[in-house]
């Protein structure tokens, strides 16, 4: 299941679940456990994916704060619309469209809305690949990586999560 060393503390203490989900300051481990419990909610990973960009510790605000093209904005408000059931996935397909049109930056920040709106790719690659980049690219990982932990703890529900810890335990055991 490639588990990382410094995960391995994390998946030796799986029987107290709730003390993990408490204290767990690694969005990443998170989601390496959704992953492979082979959690598929596409709305509550592309919605943490979402919120990933507007709370990401960036610069002395948030990663929000630091899109400075309206298209790059666009594209991340259509996806919480559409989820909302405020716009169809025309609507993001067109915001998605447009907002790769934003001239890339040397940092890629302006990269990640147009992929998080992109609904063809799958929700948990880019709820993996796009909250890792944003905590890169932050260059805070850490406090980056404890944000997004706290906004898995608001987007996902706890008893999906304990339900994927207990599928990956039973397979950690075979």
């Amino acid at each position: 299941m490639n588990v990382c060393i410094s995960a391995m503390g994390f998946l030796g203490d799986m029987k107290n679940f709730r003390y993990l989900w408490d204290g767990c300051e690694r969005s990443d481990w998170f989601l390496w456990l959704l992953e492979n419990a082979k959690y598929d909610e596409q709305k509550l990973l592309r919605i943490f994916a979402c919120k990933c960009v507007r709370k990401t510790p960036y610069g002395d605000g948030v990663a929000w704060d630091y899109l400075k093209d309206i298209r790059s904005k666009a594209a991340i408000i259509e996806v919480e619309n559409y989820f909302d059931n405020k716009a169809n996935m025309q609507d993001v397909k067109d915001a998605s469209d447009f907002a790769w049109t934003v001239p890339a930056r040397k940092d890629g920040l302006e990269l990640i809305p147009p992929m998080v709106a992109d609904l063809s790719i799958g929700s948990m690659m880019i709820a993996q690949t796009q909250s890792w980049r944003l905590a890169v690219i932050s260059g805070k990982i850490k406090k980056a990586l404890k944000v997004q932990a706290d906004i898995i703890r608001q987007v996902i529900p706890y008893k999906d999560m304990e339900r994927c810890a207990e599928y990956l335990a039973k397979q950690l055991e075979k």
